[in-house]
């Protein structure tokens, strides 16, 4: 039997795919340059706008993390287990992120204050651009294990409860944010943003370094451009509620939707290259290879449907047996 049966691997970047994620690529610059000189324009709110888009964040990063896990077990190589857990990281400093939002779930921040949610939103991006320099940035392919994974929810959600608690009873020990209750900085604590600018920045040069072809990769390359995107509208708009505000909230739920839409066709793949090595299988088990008939294998198989049949209709059933000599 054939041993290509036994082995069904990941596809590779088709050349396709890299057209299509080229195209996507520029169409997200494109509409950056555009939008980035009206960035400051204030916009109506827009009531349940930000719950709506947590929730939507929420279910789609634990999707793709536990995507990602459950490859990186099946695989067994912990960098895929390292990049599940930039997106579980997503997912939990989310929910203290809506919660310090003014009008996230309720009218008035249910923890911390107004300038938490901002410090919250530096976190976020910080410790995504940084968990991704750790992924793309590891070259030894170690064997990844369920004690990774456990490990790896376990500190993501220590680490994101004191990241909660800096934001929320350590305002008073950092620079304050939202001065006039407007802009999220100013000039004296501009240096935060180009921080948070900075590593997602070195997050997509070091995604683009890896040798490694595969679509988890370009599409991971991709969902960087938009983080970086989502940074620069942030921090240019200035202000919640402007447009450049609106614009990088669409980027940011793209830069997971990206990964998870790949990922999501790549297990498409998978099952179709499944359903066809079972298919010929299939044949190869009934079917002699000398003569393309079928064997006795199937013969008896045929013979207990058409048994059963004949009973259960009460009809007669009749065989043939020709001898070919």
């Amino acid at each position: 039997m054939d041993e290509e049966l036994y082995l069904i691997k990941d596809a590779g970047v088709s050349p396709r795919q890299i057209r299509l994620a080229r195209v996507i690529i520029g169409i997200l610059l494109l509409s950056a340059a555009v939008a980035t000189p009206l960035a400051t324009t204030p916009l109506l709110p827009i009531p349940g706008y930000m719950s709506g888009f947590g929730i939507a964040m929420v279910v789609v990063n634990v999707i793709l993390a536990s995507l990602l896990f459950a490859k990186g077990l099946i695989e067994r190589k912990e960098r895929t287990i390292r990049l599940g857990t930039a997106y579980f990281f997503v997912t939990v400093i989310f929910v203290p992120l809506i919660a310090a939002f003014p009008g996230g779930l309720m009218e008035a921040p249910i923890i911390g204050s107004t300038s938490s949610a901002v410090w919250l939103w530096c976190c976020w991006h910080t410790g995504f651009g940084l968990l991704i320099i750790r992924y793309a940035t590891n070259s030894e392919e170690t064997a990844g294990t369920a004690a990774d994974v456990r490990r790896s929810i376990l500190v993501t959600i220590a680490v994101v409860v004191l990241l909660t608690l800096a934001a929320t009873l350590g305002l008073p020990y950092l620079p304050e944010v939202l001065r006039n209750g407007h802009d999220f900085f100013d000039d004296s604590t501009m240096l935060i943003p180009a921080l948070v600018f900075g590593v997602n920045v070195i997050g997509l040069l070091c995604v683009m370094r890896m040798r490694e072809e595969k679509p988890e990769q370009l599409w991971l390359m991709v969902g960087m451009v938009a983080a970086c995107i989502d940074v620069w509208l942030t921090l240019y708009g200035g202000a919640r509620f402007s447009l450049g505000w609106y614009f990088a909230k669409m980027t940011s739920l793209f830069t997971s939707l990206a990964v998870l839409v790949s990922q999501l066709y790549g297990i498409t793949r998978l099952y179709h290259s499944i359903a066809g090595a079972n298919q010929i299988l299939m044949t190869q088990a009934n079917q002699d290879g000398l003569t393309a008939l079928s064997n006795r294998r199937c013969f008896d198989q045929v013979l207990e449907i058409e048994w059963n049949r004949a009973r259960r209709d009460k009809r007669s059933l009749a065989l043939l047996m020709i001898d070919v000599d």
